[in-house]
């Protein structure tokens, strides 16, 4: 949307707007400009509405309603009042309006202040917001809606309108770019248009103006809003029948003459966001495939329309038994067939024939917004970026079982460090500069249904890499259509948890879960975060958000509650209520939770859908954990992927190694070659914090920890091993000791004595058990220092002299 603001004026014959004949002319020269929408304040006539039709312009009809503003005593009834005659404007505007095929769509309600909201309160003027919204699409299902915010009351809730509005006026460059990226954020996957911007050429100048409207428009473009309307079409502004002096935030006088600003604004609507760069990289699309014959043909027709000057598109089909390939051949791509390599090994094959310096990714059963790659190749021109993705969203005609899989936890979503940042992108949306994907050895062919996007991420930021997130860079992501499809998957991406488990054990927990630096994006916690608004002193702060404090409860901790009071209860019969009381509060909650997604989301009829929901919200943990156990199964690879870059480390004598060959640009590459060569022999390996002297850490499974620090000499890269034992288990350890030797050998009689507080010490049990721990303590330690030796001198010939 290129559009431009368009009002209010003196009282005239149409209304608050000038003389036909001056319309008339206005809406010429808007279109001459490349404008094709307007946004006006008050409704307009129907000759207005016949003028804007004949131009091919579209308005953005704002529905005026009293404002709290210039009420005398903003009481609760008064905005009870104002709420009730607001709807039945709203109500008899969209009736008269929304047909007219010059209406783009409606904004109810324009800037309510930070003061009215504070005195109110941000629910009930939420609430009336929301009414406003549901007595337009009653009056006219099919009309846009939305509501003009602006950054004072940017904390409040506009998630139920059709696409979201900001007015923004910022005279710095980079603080409007870092807010514009903040609102694409916030909005998730709903369109953002700039209502209004702009700057007053009286104040600061015209050459100014034109300058600022430049970078914005440039800014707001390279963001990927929806639209933008600059403030404003000309000087001639009134409000309430005065004429206002003092500020000019037209791009024309108000007798029309333009000012530079006019020119500058035509140049930007008059091009297409290709026109940003005089020249463009050349990219590659990967699409792998494997039995996607019902969906690779809606892909290939979405990659076919993209709006980027220099791309090819490769078909990697990955074995597949049907009649994927034919599909393929109906397009213009190149078809590469390499047998069933898997997921990862199918797009190594893709990067080893790509001829772009970026290589983009989606999946078969995606589809691509026409500026998808353009938005990627925007994110990856920062200079430390090798990596970069977007959303991915469901498809609004998808049916009604794969909205609620969906609206699942599980589901491939991105983790955001800042609005910019990213610490994990979705392998159905990402792209890599191709030189520092393959600097990594592309994807770890281990990895063949899942889990590849979250190993090559992670390896990319631990090299000083980072990984770019556009939130304009959108696909359409289709998800399962059944439950059972459902429940494979999660055990599926289980497993391939346990494999990245086991390459990047620094990312996990004790409990085998990932430890995010970043904001997950995706289905909510069955348990609701607080959340924050800094208002400042008096409500007066400039830029006020909401902060939502994410609970991370899900349904896995409370299935792990529910096991320990199961097994509680196995030895006291007396406590069986606690876990059927925890199953019953465990599936309430689930249901409610279900229920009020799909109510949000207007997934009707809530009640039947959201069951499924909160069903679903138990089943993703259950499944994800059959998949971890199953992992046991899944073999390491016997080399580690770096291998053959560096030489082989030699024992030196003392507890040292050596490499030869080493320089200081090399150090990190080096080290995490050596993680990779311990991981590859099933040792837990990971860089150490930078707190310490070490470089890399490694555990042993119960009770030892090497410490490896590095040094440089020469051209040589020394490595030197110290172990300790681990304090942790082994406190553990002696407390399971003094437990074995108070605990009678009946459970039941333990439970009781533990409720009593009476027990009788065993000094022979606990002698016992503390000699099979001081056994496996030693034995555990001879066998681990074996362990790491051998992975470390790996492929060593000879033995050399130390230093």
């Amino acid at each position: 949307m290129r559009g431009v603001t368009y009002g209010t004026f003196a009282p005239g014959e149409l209304g608050l707007f000038p003389a036909p004949e001056r319309v008339e002319r206005d809406f010429a020269t808007m279109a001459a400009a490349g404008v094709n929408a307007v946004r006006v304040y008050t409704v307009p006539d129907t000759r207005l509405l016949n003028l804007a039709e004949q131009q091919g312009l579209k308005l953005l009809v704002g529905v005026w309603w009293e404002d709290p503003l210039y009420t005398a005593r903003p009481t609760r009834e008064l905005l009870r009042e104002t709420a009730a005659a607001a709807r039945e404007t709203v109500r008899r505007t969209v009736r008269e309006l929304a047909g007219h095929p010059a209406v783009l769509g409606f904004i109810l309600g324009n800037e309510i202040p930070g003061s009215i909201v504070r005195w109110h309160g941000r629910k009930r003027v939420e609430e009336a917001l929301r009414g406003l919204y549901e007595t337009g699409k009653e009056a006219a299902p099919e009309a846009l809606f939305s509501y003009a915010n602006y950054p004072t009351t940017g904390y409040l809730d506009t998630s139920c309108f059709d696409f979201e509005c900001y007015n923004i006026f910022l005279e710095e460059e980079g603080a409007f770019r870092r807010y514009l990226t903040q609102l694409q954020v916030s909005a998730g996957g709903r369109p953002l248009v700039l209502t209004e911007l702009g700057l007053d050429s009286r104040l600061h100048g015209e050459e100014r103006q034109a300058e600022v409207l430049d970078w914005q428009l440039r800014a707001a473009r390279e963001a990927g809003l929806a639209g933008t309307c600059v403030f404003s079409w000309t000087d001639d502004w009134w409000v309430k029948e005065r004429r206002v002096e003092g500020w000019s935030f037209g791009i024309t006088r108000e007798d029309r003459e333009p000012k530079p600003a006019f020119e500058v604004v035509a140049n930007h609507y008059r091009s297409g966001l290709p026109d940003l760069r005089e020249e463009w990289p050349r990219a590659s699309v990967v699409v792998c495939a494997y039995n996607a014959e019902a969906t690779l043909g809606e892909c290939l027709e979405s990659l076919k329309r993209l709006e980027y000057p220099d791309y090819e598109v490769l078909v990697v089909d990955d074995g597949s038994e049907d009649g994927t390939a034919g599909i393929a051949r109906e397009y213009p791509v190149r078809l590469i067939q390499g047998g069933r390599l898997g997921l990862s090994g199918a797009r190594n094959l893709g990067l080893q024939n790509a001829t772009g310096e970026i290589v983009a990714y989606i999946d078969a059963d995606a589809r691509a917004d026409p500026d998808w790659l353009t938005y990627l190749v925007l994110a990856l021109e920062a200079p430390d970026a090798a990596g970069a993705g977007g959303p991915n969203l469901p498809p609004p005609e998808d049916p009604p079982v794969a909205q609620c899989i969906a609206r699942a936890p599980g589901g491939p979503v991105h983790v955001l460090i800042d609005n910019e940042r990213a610490e994990h992108v979705p392998g159905c949306n990402m792209a890599y500069r191709r030189d520092r994907l393959s600097e990594i050895g592309g994807f770890d062919p281990i990895y063949r249904a899942a889990g590849d996007d979250v190993d090559v991420c992670w390896k990319l930021l631990d090299l000083g890499y980072t990984i770019r997130f556009h939130p304009a860079a959108l696909v359409w992501h289709h998800s399962r259509g059944r439950v059972r499809d459902f429940w494979r998957q999660q055990v599926g991406y289980g497993r391939a948890e346990a494999l990245v488990a086991r390459n990047h054990p620094d990312k996990f927990n004790g409990l085998g879960r990932a430890i995010w630096r970043g904001v997950i994006y995706g289905p909510a916690s069955i348990v609701p975060g607080r959340t924050f608004v800094y208002t400042g002193r008096f409500g007066e702060a400039p830029f006020q958000r909401l902060y939502q404090e994410r609970s991370g409860i899900g349904g896995s901790h409370f299935l792990y509650v529910l096991l320990a009071l199961v097994l509680l209860a196995a030895l006291d019969p007396h406590l069986w209520p606690l876990p059927v009381f925890a199953a019953g509060a465990l599936l309430a909650g689930c249901l409610v939770h279900g229920w009020r997604v799909a109510g949000r989301e207007g997934i009707e009829p809530a009640w039947k859908w959201g069951s499924l929901i909160g069903w679903l919200y138990l089943l993703q943990p259950v499944a994800r954990e059959v998949g971890r156990l199953r992992s046991w199964k899944l073999a390491y690879p016997p080399v580690s992927a770096l291998a053959g870059r560096f030489p082989p480390l030699r024992p030196a004598g003392g507890g040292m190694f050596v490499a030869e060959g080493v320089g200081e640009a090399e150090r990190t590459a080096f080290l995490e070659e050596v993680c990779n060569r311990l991981r590859a022999q099933r040792l837990k390996a990971r860089s150490a914090p930078a707190w310490g002297m070490e470089d890399l850490l490694c555990d042993s499974f119960l009770f030892w920890r090497v410490l490896i620090v590095s040094c440089l000499y020469g051209e040589a890269a020394y490595l030197r091993s110290k172990w300790r034992p681990r304090t942790k288990p082994l406190l553990a350890a002696a407390l399971v000791v003094l437990l074995v030797g108070a605990w009678p050998p009946n459970p039941v009689a333990g439970v009781a004595a533990l409720r009593d507080g009476t027990f009788i010490w065993s000094p022979v049990a606990a002698a016992a058990v503390a000699a099979v721990v001081a056994a496996a303590f030693l034995v555990e330690g001879w066998v681990f220092r074996r362990r790491v030796r051998r992975a470390l001198s790996l492929g060593a010939d000879e033995k050399p002299g130390g230093p």
